[in-house]
């Protein structure tokens, strides 16, 4: 009987290896070749099923119990189990188009900045009420049969909630608390923080708690009080760093998150109630001098003053603990990365850049900065002023403004990094020299500078802008969103049936920078421009394709007329 029970079990574990398989195969098979790291994992855990079909092989042939083969099967179901499990949980999802390859380079870009460079990082949609990062040596899952020594293969997987994940708003939680994390526990920072030192023993041994349950001996209450310090420290200092690089904004994002997610006033032991998160941050702020910012956090002050704390003695005792070392916190986190975001110094550029959120335009290439120096944009900025924006109740987009105002930072970036300079005349007043003005019905290059660098109702806005014009118009260069049709059911779309939504036969796709996309022949795809453009009421403009593409059978708009008021990246289609 035994002997049939194990042959079950193995038919069983042969069964799940194979369509683990095929899933794997499937998930690579639907990912962006640009996804190197989440192509990598996949292939890791591609391995599995051939590892565990020669265990179980070797198992087999070489067992002469049949009850201890039957453990040792059982063993490798959970296994399996555990490893689909990870597959289902981690990378699974993301496959899927919309989510952003900007904000996958950017987790890459802090990692780098927390010196933590060596993990591959993948992306992918989890909870709707959390913010999940899971890291470590990934090859320990796969390799979990025979004894083989491999090289670490270390990730950082990332899950965001659908709403929260891609809005710039709530960056400071993702691009600061969550990739802290690693940085925590890769440079050792609570031993940095001196938690040890700080913690009194003796006295914590008075106050029950949930880690020492069921027990009146003092040495093990400190012990469990300890492990709950560790774990509130650690979110703290994450806390501390998202403050540290993004300034006020981190606290309107995890305070309105703590709110969303009901953890304003939740004691547990892994995270410290969401109101004491909140009063050290705001506390290590101080006075918030300039209006506007001091506006984004007013909300969260009156939260604060409203609420009482649930009160708990060992909760309480932590939180005097971790409030009589503020410094600390700041010391140890200002530490962590490429240093501190001096959003005191950088309060007229946010201010700025609100405004043209307000106006509906995603930002400039130049700020002013408080002391009336001129200088580049940092998503920083940005998301303080979307914050503003938030606060203001902006009529525009925006979230999506600010996404495309940093989207721009970043190509700038690249661009400068690549060698390529802009010209003089982008920053400089008047006329471009040897160029007449013009006095006809088309702009000439002298008009069209001079109506970019206007900042009032006539002017016209293109961002980034990386050329002067040339002749009687403004080269455009396509971004990297596309929209493609898929393969559906639909055999006809009726563009009169308001109940059919075109993009349920559509499908989105954000590319990385440096990734081409294939256009098949008689494919039909559209395309946005790089450049986010404004054009004042009394002007209008043409899409046209220039000729040398033409003569190659490439026709990038049919739809060629811009429109008076028109505020929007264009959309071509090829």
């Amino acid at each position: 009987m035994a002997n049939q029970l194990n042959q079950a079990l193995e038919k069983a574990l042969l069964a799940r290896a194979e369509v683990l398989e095929e899933t794997v195969n499937r998930l690579l098979g639907a990912l962006s070749t640009k996804r190197a790291d989440h192509r990598r994992i996949l292939e890791l855990f591609g391995k599995y099923p051939d590892e565990l079909r020669s265990a179980l092989e070797y198992e087999v042939q070489n067992s002469v119990d049949d009850d201890a083969l039957y453990q040792i099967l059982s063993g490798f179901l959970r296994g399996t189990v555990a490893v689909a499990g990870f597959v289902d949980l981690h990378l699974s999802h993301g496959t899927r188009p919309e989510l952003s390859h900007a904000l996958l380079e950017q987790l890459r870009e802090e990692l780098q900045g927390l010196s933590v460079s060596d993990y591959g990082v993948v992306l992918s949609h989890g909870k709707v009420d959390n913010f999940l990062t899971t890291y470590g040596d990934v090859s320990r899952v796969v390799y979990r049969y025979g004894g083989k020594t491999v090289p670490p293969e270390k990730f950082a997987l990332f899950q965001v909630p659908r709403i929260e994940g891609n809005g710039i708003v709530w960056s400071p939680i993702l691009l600061g608390h969550e990739v802290a994390h690693i940085a925590v526990a890769e440079h050792s920072l609570l031993d940095q923080y001196d938690l040890r030192q700080k913690f009194d023993f003796s006295s914590a041994g008075t106050f029950h708690n949930p880690q020492a349950r069921g027990t009146n001996d003092s040495r093990q209450i400190a012990r469990g009080l300890y492990q709950i310090a560790m774990s509130w420290a650690t979110e703290l200092l994450c806390d501390f760093y998202a403050l540290s690089r993004f300034g006020p904004s981190a606290v309107c994002a995890l305070a309105e998150y703590f709110t969303v997610i009901g953890a304003m006033d939740d004691l547990n032991t892994t995270h410290p109630p969401g109101n004491l998160r909140i009063k050290l941050l705001l506390d290590s702020l101080g006075i918030v001098i300039d209006s506007r910012l001091s506006g984004t956090l007013a909300p969260w002050v009156d939260v604060l003053s409203r609420t009482t704390p649930r009160s708990e003695a060992w909760a309480d005792y932590l939180s005097a603990l971790f409030s009589s070392h503020v410094a600390d916190l700041e010391s140890v986190s200002h530490g962590m990365g490429t240093g501190a975001y001096p959003f005191a110094e950088r309060v007229a550029a946010i201010g700025e850049i609100a405004d043209r959120l307000h106006a509906g335009v995603p930002g400039t290439d130049v700020i002013q900065l408080a002391d009336a120096s001129s200088a580049r944009p940092v998503d920083s900025d940005v998301i303080n002023a979307a914050w503003i924006a938030r606060r203001e109740d902006a009529k525009t987009p925006y979230d999506k403004l600010g996404k495309k105002a940093i989207d721009s930072i970043t190509f700038i970036d690249r661009w400068h990094k690549r060698g390529a300079t802009r010209p003089n005349g982008l920053d400089a007043s008047g006329n471009p020299a040897g160029i007449p003005p013009a006095s006809g019905g088309a702009l000439s290059a002298a008009d069209l500078l001079g109506r970019l660098q206007r900042t009032d109702e006539h002017a016209i806005v293109a961002t980034p802008l990386v050329h002067l014009p040339r002749g009687a118009g403004l080269d455009l260069r396509v971004g990297r969103h596309f929209i493609a049709f898929r393969r559906s059911s639909t055999s006809a779309f009726d563009p009169l049936n308001r109940k059919q939504d075109p993009r349920s036969m559509q499908i989105a796709y954000e590319m990385a920078w440096d990734e081409k996309y294939m256009l098949h022949p008689g494919e039909l795809v559209l395309g946005a421009t790089l450049e986010y453009l404004v054009i004042p009421a009394d002007l209008t403009a043409q899409v046209l394709t220039r000729s040398s593409y033409g003569r190659l059978g490439l026709l990038s708009a049919t739809a060629v007329q811009v429109h008076p008021n028109l505020h929007g990246c264009l959309t071509l289609n090829s």
